[in-house]
C-alpha cells in the first residue's frame, strides 16, 4: 500500500503565500531566447497573433514581461476575459479568423498545452504545432497536431522554416 501525503489546506494564508510567489514568479518569465530572433522574421512576413485564456490584465501584464509588443499588436491580441470565450472552445479561434479576416486554412497555431491549444486549433481546422517543451505524452485524443517540437531549439528550426514557407 502507498503511503498518501496530506496536501496542506487551502487556507487564506496558503492561498496568499501560494498568490505572492506566483506574483514573483511572473517578473521573471521570458521567452526562450532561440525564439526572439525568429518572431522578428516571422513579423516580416505574416501578421502574427496571439490567443489567450485569462483576465485581460493579468495576461496583458505578461505581454509586456515579455515583450511581446516588439512582434504582436495589441489589436491581434484575443484574451479570453475580453470576448467571453475561453480555448479551447474553437468559437475563440474562429473568432480571431474574423477579426483578421482570414479563413481557418491560412492560420497556423503554436501551443504548448494540447488540451486548450491543440484541441481549440483542431476544432477550428486551423493547422496546429505543439510546442511540447515539458516532453508530455500525447493524450489519447481525435486530435494530432501537424507538428510537434519539444525544445526551443527545434521550435526555433520550425519558425525559421515558417519565415520562408507559404502555408
Amino acid at each position: 500500500m502507498l503511503k498518501q501525503h496530506a496536501l496542506p489546506a487551502l487556507t487564506p494564508s496558503v492561498w496568499t503565500a501560494f498568490w505572492e510567489r506566483y506574483q514573483q514568479e511572473m517578473t521573471h518569465i521570458d521567452l526562450f531566447s532561440e525564439i526572439r530572433h525568429h518572431l522578428s522574421l516571422l513579423k516580416d512576413h505574416y501578421e502574427l497573433g496571439i490567443i489567450t485564456n485569462g483576465p485581460a490584465e493579468r495576461q496583458s501584464e505578461k505581454a509586456l514581461q515579455l515583450d511581446l509588443h516588439h512582434w504582436f499588436k495589441r489589436a491581434n491580441m484575443v484574451i479570453s476575459d475580453e470576448v467571453g470565450l475561453k480555448k479551447p472552445d474553437a468559437r475563440i479561434f474562429t473568432y480571431f479568423n474574423r477579426m483578421l479576416n482570414l479563413q481557418a486554412n491560412e492560420v497556423v497555431y503554436i501551443g504548448d498545452n494540447f488540451l486548450t491549444d491543440m484541441v481549440g486549433a483542431k476544432q477550428a481546422g486551423w493547422h496546429a504545432f505543439w510546442f511540447n517543451h515539458r516532453q508530455l505524452e500525447l493524450p489519447n485524443q481525435d486530435y494530432i497536431p501537424d507538428q510537434t517540437v519539444e525544445t526551443p531549439e527545434e521550435l526555433a528550426e520550425l519558425l525559421q522554416a515558417m519565415s520562408v514557407t507559404t502555408y
